[in-house]
């Protein structure tokens, strides 16, 4: 169960309003949990999938310590992210496991509120992945193609998604 009562339940992690908010009566198995702390002054976002959760979210912090101790009293063994948004379409995930630094991810939205580009940097701050999602439309919620380049192997796979 979550730590505090007051609290509301979201599609993703991303856009938590109205139009994404769960009913309290809702069957998913994954969905986000959000709740504000006054403690830290900030809004805490749990990940959860089968009914256990799973990641946390720490909403615009801009630093670790901010966290450590209330991650380490209330979710000590599970891995966290330091939400951040940038502008009404960038978002920055900062992410953590044992309270190491493991990987950057920076999501790009259009005026829609649709994923347009997704980037994962590792530890070393290397470029791991670059998406790329391309709409047939504006009333399309769904992209028609992703470009997904791999710099390790230096391959762009593209996939249809009919």
């Amino acid at each position: 169960m979550s730590l505090f009562r007051n609290y509301k339940e979201y599609k993703s992690i991303f856009f938590q309003n109205d139009v994404t908010e769960l009913s309290k009566e809702h069957q998913e198995k994954r969905f986000v949990r959000a709740y504000f702390d006054a403690s830290l002054d900030t809004k805490v976002t749990e990940s959860w999938s089968n009914r256990k959760v799973i990641k946390v979210f720490y909403h615009e912090i801009n630093h670790i310590k901010q966290v450590h101790s209330f991650h380490k009293a209330h979710y000590a063994t599970l891995p966290f992210s330091l939400f951040q948004i940038k502008n009404s379409h960038t978002f920055f995930v900062e992410n953590y496991k044992n309270f190491e630094f493991q990987s950057l991810e920076i999501f790009r939205f259009d005026a829609f509120g649709r994923e347009i580009e997704a980037l994962l940097f590792l530890k070393d701050f290397s470029l791991s992945q670059y998406n790329e999602s391309i709409y047939e439309n504006d009333d399309d919620e769904l992209p028609i193609k992703e470009k997904l380049f791999y710099p390790n192997i230096w391959k762009i796979h593209e996939e249809d998604m009919d």
